[in-house]
C-alpha cells in the first residue's frame, strides 16, 4: 500500500479529537486502546471545510 494511501480514506472523529479510519476495525482499536466504560468512545463525521471565497 502506498504511504500516502490513507489520507484518502473517509474518516471519523472521536469525541476526544481523535482522527479514526472510518471502519469498525479502526473504531473499535482507538476504543479499545484509549476509551473505557467509564469514558466512552463517540465518532461523529467530522464538518466539511467552509467554502473558499476568491475576493
Amino acid at each position: 500500500m502506498p504511504v500516502d494511501s490513507w489520507t484518502w480514506d473517509p474518516i471519523v472523529v472521536c469525541s476526544c479529537g481523535t482522527g479514526v479510519l472510518d471502519n469498525a476495525g479502526a473504531r473499535q482499536g482507538h476504543t479499545d486502546a484509549w476509551h473505557s466504560a467509564r469514558y466512552p468512545a463517540e465518532f461523529r463525521v467530522p464538518a466539511p471545510a467552509p467554502a473558499r471565497t476568491h475576493p
